[in-house]
């Protein structure tokens, strides 16, 4: 017979459409996160008010650990969370919404947001009434299947959701099979395209995310498109310190932030298609001029996205069948690239349409000579070489997205012309996005004001230019000094990034690029070694934390916890602090190095105080016999700092007497040895006090002894519910006999470890004896009396 749980697999297996034997997976982590890529400091530093606030995310897989500190303020129940909390999934939700408590590496794209987690047994979306009612702006999917090109019921239902719930974005992962091949439909066994990993990927009005690495480029791990159809995907790519995953969850945390700047100027969320009109045309085009099937439209800038959201470069309409929207749109001078992007959100086709796309809308360009300039669009003939063409200009009758892009446009009145080439009885709506760089723009992206920025270690610094092909030098210097010091030479200005290891050095310092007589300069940021925090004691009234110096001469920024992030409470010269809990009721600390101008360095990790093992002054306190007989303490404490004395003591007929004692000590490590061993019970305790007279004292240890005899037995008198323990001073085989006061013999026991438990439980109350033997010798005689 069947299994139950065997046959609800197969059920599930029909009506999703799934093989047998395969299941979706997280998709396989590739470490080193890295914000600066995708420019979210840069964002951050220009738009602080702009951090996702009361957006909803769903993360749509196992679920997270709801009561992590950099996410639990912001958690919300979804009551569809399934199975159990996984690392990856805490991973997804900390990089789309982690507040950085904890540690500042734990700082999301959207760092104010609210979270949720969804289950994803069912890879179909959720109910358009739980959309609704749980009122969720954007479902992030990092996640993956096997290869499966077609327009799937799910594709299907992905897309039906934001026809109903038009302010829905959904973002995936494109998936980490980018050196695979599709073994069927009309891209089958073309190695390196066509990948996506899952049919429910094949989606029209979704955002689907590769992967870039450090440096920018699209790794071969990284899945490419096109559909099964031809159409455009991945539509950007992203950096993710695991690939796919983390790029979806970057882009799912920079759709929050959009979508807040549009609520806070138009007092409703904005329609999704706007969200991929704005992220598509504000990223940076990497390889080949216009999009292409490994980076799409290109890699994410959170920053450009934010500018463009921000000033309103953006037009949302809509047109009917056979009717044009024209948009006039002036052109300054000095500019060097022009681009605009066309979104919609194209009605659901019918499950494994043969072409996915039902409305066509057709962008079109006039310059100021009247020249009409047409979309970028790719070969998808399914061939090797017609996919690997660069993108061309003509009408794209197969994607829902639309881009083109102009370098060094002349200057004057263009027109946008949007045409309903091919659209049903309701007229079609779309978002315009368009943006501009100019001629001789430079920005760094890292180092900025207050970036991590460690001494004597390795990092990759980062600009973004629209200058010259020119080669530059990279100097350096402290803001306080005059002359600039040579790091490096012969870098590629158009590069946009170059390895460099900072010097050996403490304050506020600049970098600046040098060539063809123009000088390209850092913001004043801080090089300093990373600082550690450390849990001196954790009493009642106060707490005492410390730190490793991060210079002579440096000031330190301290943090505390407050509602949902860390927030400065002091300055401190000091590489350490005693605060008082009235004062400061904060769980965690944090510091930060600063020097007098108030720049800062990177932040320290932020451990909550009650999880560190260390408790009042007292971090550890235990007992070990020597080899003698003797009993060493040993004591140790989180800190010296305030300690008058410390005293190991041990209790004779009810009064603890020093064992030791020290008296401003200048330790924190202490050993008493006790040689005076007692029969029975040796209890010991730790005593610190204060300079305020303020006593700390410990939890006892009890030590137990057989003392000259060759057993002991404890406790004695014992109760029957309470045990019995059996100590030998020598571990030998012994026997152990036990007899009433008639002499019956009542049990026998063989001991074969030094301490053994013995259950009294079925033993009458009253007055037993013993006998211990070794090898039919009899070693010790005694009484044990037996309670209730």
């Amino acid at each position: 017979m069947l299994d139950k749980g065997l046959i609800h697999c197969f059920y599930l297996i029909l009506i999703l459409g799934i093989q047998p034997l395969l299941a979706q997976m997280e998709e396989q982590p590739v470490p080193g996160q890295n914000l600066h890529i995708n420019q979210f400091y840069r964002a951050a530093s220009f738009y602080p008010g702009v951090d996702g606030r009361d957006i909803r995310v769903s993360i749509k897989e196992f679920p997270f650990d709801s009561a992590d500190i950099d996410l639990k303020s912001r958690y919300f129940n979804s009551h569809l969370e399934q199975g159990t909390t996984t690392t990856h999934a805490g991973l997804m939700a900390t990089l789309v919404g982690g507040a950085g408590i904890a540690e500042a590496q734990a700082l999301g794209a959207a760092p104010a947001c609210w979270v949720t987690s969804t289950g994803f047994n069912n890879l179909n979306p959720e109910s358009i009434s739980w959309y609704r009612n749980q009122n969720i702006q954007v479902q992030n999917h990092s996640y993956g299947f096997y290869i499966d090109p077609r327009y799937s019921a799910a594709a299907r239902d992905y897309d039906r959701t934001t026809e109903a719930v038009n302010t829905l974005v959904h973002v995936f992962s494109a998936g980490n099979k980018g050196d695979s091949s599709a073994i069927t439909g009309k891209y089958a066994n073309l190695k390196g395209f066509s990948n996506l990993s899952g049919a429910f990927k094949m989606a029209k009005n979704v955002l689907v995310v590769g992967a870039i690495d450090s440096l920018g480029q699209v790794p071969v791990f990284s899945s490419k498109g096109p559909t099964y159809d031809g159409r455009i995907k991945p539509d950007l790519v992203a950096f993710g310190h695991d690939g796919s995953s983390g790029a979806a969850a970057l882009v799912s945390g920079t759709a929050a932030l959009l979508q807040q700047v549009y609520r806070d100027l138009w007092d409703t969320l904005p329609p999704s298609d706007w969200v991929r009109a704005i992220l598509l045309n504000s990223a940076v085009d990497i390889g080949p001029l216009g999009p292409d099937y490994a980076a799409g439209f290109g890699n994410l800038n959170a920053k450009r996205s934010l500018d463009n959201a921000v000033h309103q470069r953006y037009v949302v309409a809509m047109v009917s069948n056979g009717e044009s929207q024209v948009f006039p749109l002036s052109v300054p001078p000095l500019m060097r690239e022009l681009k605009i992007a066309l979104a919609w959100n194209d009605p659901s086709a019918t499950e494994n349409a043969p072409t996915a796309l039902l409305n066509d809308l057709d962008m079109t360009l006039t310059d100021p000579s009247g020249l009409v300039l047409y979309p970028w669009v790719l070969s998808s003939a399914p061939h090797l070489d017609s996919l690997s063409v660069p993108a061309r200009r003509g009408r794209d009758t197969l994607n829902n997205v639309e881009q083109i892009t102009l370098q060094l446009p002349q200057t004057g009145m263009y027109q946008i012309t949007v045409k309903g080439a091919r659209v049903g009885l309701s007229p079609q709506t779309f978002a315009l996005a368009f943006d501009g760089d100019t001629l001789g723009h430079f920005d760094w992206i890292y180092p900025l004001k207050n970036s991590d920025a460690p001494a004597k270690t390795e990092v990759i610094l980062r600009w973004e230019q629209a200058l010259d092909d020119s080669l530059v030098s990279l100097e350096w210097k402290p803001v306080t000094a005059q002359d600039w010091l040579p790091l490096l030479s012969d870098i590629s200005l158009p590069k946009g990034w170059v390895r460099c290891i900072l010097p050996e050095y403490f304050g506020a310092s600049q970098l600046r690029l040098l060539g063809s007589g123009q000088a390209y300069m850092s913001d004043t940021f801080l090089i300093s070694k990373a600082l550690q925090i450390k849990i001196g004691y954790n009493c009642i009234d106060s707490v005492y934390f410390y730190w490793n110096p991060a210079a002579a001469n440096a000031n330190y920024q301290v943090y505390g916890l407050g509602d949902q992030n860390m927030k400065p409470i002091l300055v401190t010269q000091d590489t350490f602090l005693l605060l008082s809990k009235l004062d400061f009721p904060q769980k965690r600390f944090a510091v930060a190095p600063t020097d007098p101008r108030g720049i800062l360095g990177a932040r320290s990790a932020a451990p909550d105080i009650n999880t560190q093992g260390v408790g009042c002054y007292i971090a550890t306190f235990n007992a070990v016999q020597n080899v003698s007989g003797g009993t060493e303490l040993r004591l140790d404490l989180g800190t010296y700092s305030g300690v008058k004395s410390v005293y190991i003591e041990k209790e004779k007929e009810g009064i603890f007497m020093p064992l030791a004692d020290w008296y401003d000590p200048v330790q924190i490590s202490f050993t008493a040895l006790d040689q005076k061993i007692d029969q029975g019970a040796n209890v010991y305790r730790a005593r610190v006090m204060r300079y305020d007279q303020y006593q700390i004292i410990s939890d006892t240890i009890t030590v137990w002894s057989t003392g000259t005899s060759a057993v002991l037995l404890f406790p004695n008198p014992s109760s029957r519910f309470e045990g019995l323990s059996v100590l030998l001073k020598e571990t030998e085989v012994s026997d152990l006999f036990l007899y009433d006061v008639s002499g019956k013999l009542m049990a026998t026991y063989t001991l074969t470890e030094t301490l053994t438990p013995l259950d009294l439980r079925d033993w009458s109350p009253g007055v037993y004896f013993f006998q211990l033997q070794r090898n039919g010798i009899v070693l010790e005689t005694g009484k044990l009396v037996v309670g209730k």
